[in-house]
């Protein structure tokens, strides 16, 4: 028998890995791309970029100066994607 206590003897059958949680990894990098876009969308909605459009199908004009649309649509876009980020970063903490 080990003169060690219990908590310190190393347990061989079961080796300490640890696993991925798909989910949340799923969740999180979800949550970037939306934070993202939504970062996007709010500094061209404030007019401060101007991308032109990279896959258009119609006739499709860049936006020019600012507008309050997608300024709005980008401000809750970035909050969703850090509440998904923030979402999955929790349950890899479990």
């Amino acid at each position: 028998m080990s003169t060690e206590p219990r908590a310190r003897r190393l347990n061989w059958s079961r080796p300490h890995v640890r696993y991925v949680n798909a989910k949340a990894t799923a969740v999180t990098v979800l949550g970037v791309v939306v934070a993202l876009l939504g970062a996007l969308w709010t500094v061209q909605g404030l007019g401060l970029v101007e991308v032109r459009p990279v896959l258009c199908l119609a006739d499709c004009d860049p936006i020019t100066g600012g507008s309050v649309q997608w300024t709005v649509f980008g401000a809750i876009a970035l909050l969703v994607g850090l509440v998904l980020v923030r979402a999955g970063l929790r349950r890899v903490d479990r």
